[in-house]
């Protein structure tokens, strides 16, 4: 055990010895370099520093925003999933209304999500935007009956419930 361990230290100290760098001293050559002359700028310095006008186009064009159901939803912190529309948005139905959730609705061929603002006696409160072009993005407030025959169903959040 005792020859093993005098090995081993011997093996770490000759391994030691070969890793340490050797110091070289740099090797100064006393020698003059001759620089090329400076040259003087091709602009002068009053030039360099004086703003220069660009001409820029007006744009005449409204900054394009198309507002809709989702996207709404989407700004009340909703987390929804990418791609979806309100026709393959998949909800619970006959679950009860929730405050702050989703209510699902189809109106003809048209589907519509909006956000239940808050539950009364007499109704549900919504607050929803509409498929729109219009850059304001309006918003609209509405009461829906429980009987409503538009509603298809409610979720909590934009992901199906289980």
């Amino acid at each position: 055990m005792y020859d093993y361990a005098l090995n081993l230290l011997l093996t770490i100290v000759v391994l030691a010895q070969t890793i340490t760098p050797v110091y070289t001293p740099p090797v100064v050559i006393d020698q003059q370099i001759a620089l090329p002359p400076i040259q003087t700028p091709v602009i002068a310095p009053q030039q360099a520093t004086e703003p220069v006008a660009v001409e820029v186009e007006p744009v005449t064009e409204p900054i394009k925003k198309e507002c809709s159901c989702v996207m709404y939803i989407r700004s009340k912190g909703i987390p929804m999933p990418r791609l979806i529309d309100a026709k393959n948005f998949d909800i619970t139905l006959n679950s009860p209304p929730f405050k702050g959730g989703l209510v699902k609705m189809k109106y003809g061929e048209v589907y519509h999500l909006a956000y239940v603002e808050s539950i009364s006696a007499d109704g549900i409160n919504i607050s929803e935007q509409n498929y729109s072009k219009d850059p304001t993005c309006p918003v609209t407030y509405r009461k829906l009956d429980f009987s409503d025959p538009t509603i298809l169903g409610f979720a909590r959040s934009g992901y199906p419930m289980e």
